[in-house]
């Protein structure tokens, strides 16, 4: 992105980001379940 852009420019990339964070945490969450059941299962 630019130095000087618009405010709906940023307003646009704020929105990208909060989308792209959403997601990285629900990715977190998926993650972090699997390993609690990998780390019950049995040997």
């Amino acid at each position: 992105m630019s130095p000087v852009s618009s405010p709906s420019d940023q307003a646009a990339e704020i929105a990208r980001l909060r989308r792209e964070l959403d997601r990285t945490r629900m990715e977190r969450d998926v993650l972090e379940k699997a390993i609690g059941i990998f780390a019950e299962m049995p040997k």
